[in-house]
């Protein structure tokens, strides 16, 4: 009964390896996903160091911190909405912030 038991996240593991590779998920799931994954990830990493860092920071700092993320948050959501149109007039998914060579390069050239 135990090795059954111990053998459920192996099954599990196969029967979702099966249902990925023979389904095609809309984009918007993949993003979903991935969404909640980089959450969890993040959240397994901060509750790991936030003991560490609240030791030698002191309280006003952190809460500053905080408080200056979650303005910069609501203020890029107010200034840029989630939904953006594409070059054909219909809704187009926002894209995220990253920056790659080719912006640069056109960045560069443009000024």
């Amino acid at each position: 009964m135990i090795l059954a038991i111990a053998l459920l996240p192996t099954a599990g593991t196969i029967i979702g390896t099966l249902v990925a590779e023979t389904a095609r998920a809309p984009k918007w799931v993949i993003g979903s996903a991935l969404h909640g994954v980089a959450g969890i990830a993040i959240s397994v990493v901060s509750v790991n160091l936030m003991p560490r860092i609240l030791e030698g920071t002191p309280i006003w700092l952190a809460v500053a911190a905080f408080l200056t993320s979650a303005a910069c948050s609501v203020l890029r959501s107010i200034r840029k909405p989630y939904s953006i149109t594409n070059r054909h007039g219909g809704e187009a998914p926002e894209r995220g912030w990253s920056i790659s060579p080719s912006q640069q390069i056109s960045s560069a050239t443009a000024s």
